[in-house]
């Protein structure tokens, strides 16, 4: 039997929102909010998934709209991509992004399993050669903090929460100390989101 498989791809920026109907599975890469957001603006900016645009885009008000807006979604895509594969009756894989840079034979001989599992599917390790490189942008560390104090109230009060629903759902939660900015466990009453804005 011949397999016909088409990926669907979502970043953290918009819901998954597609028509996921005829999905077999998921799999849902997540990383630190932070790192994620700075790379999905540069992204944005430069047009490119390699640019890497002038240091003066963190700078104008646009920036401080979408690192709000993204934090929030960074909790939210995660939240609705759990209940639609549950409405769906389907699996999730998940994989951490910093884990699979860490461990990456260990994650994608994990990941080819689901793949084989779930959706039939047996992906050859040559497919991954062909496009190594291309989807790659250089470290750059300046030294440069992004996030002001409401940024980082706001990023850690998503993190904070998105690991309490990691626990409750029973998924392999991350280390929130690698990923929280500033408090190691912030007061929730801080911050006050409702659903309602985040959608």
């Amino acid at each position: 039997m011949e397999i016909a498989f088409e990926p669907n791809y979502c970043s953290s920026t918009s819901a998954p929102n597609r028509n996921f109907s005829k999905a077999q599975g998921f799999v849902l890469l997540v990383r630190n909010p932070y790192d994620s957001t700075v790379s999905e603006w540069r992204r944005t900016r430069s047009k490119s998934h390699t640019g890497m645009p002038n240091e003066q885009v963190f700078s104008d008000g646009l920036w401080d709209i979408f690192a709000r807006k993204n934090l929030h979604h960074w909790r939210q895509i995660v939240y609705e991509t759990v209940n639609l594969a549950s409405k769906l009756q389907k699996k999730v894989h998940l994989i951490y992004y910093e884990s699979l840079l860490k461990n990456s034979t260990i994650e994608l001989e994990e990941l080819f399993e689901f793949y084989e599992r779930e959706l039939n599917w047996k992906p050859e390790l040559t497919m991954v050669a062909k496009f190594e490189g291309r989807f790659h942008r250089e470290k750059q560390a300046n030294g440069m903090d992004y996030f002001s104090n409401e940024l980082t109230e706001i990023g850690d009060y998503n993190i904070e929460l998105l690991h309490d629903f990691m626990e409750e759902m029973r998924f392999p939660v991350f280390n929130k100390s690698d990923y929280l900015r500033r408090n190691k466990g912030i007061d929730r009453t801080v911050l006050s989101v409702s659903h309602s804005e985040l959608i």
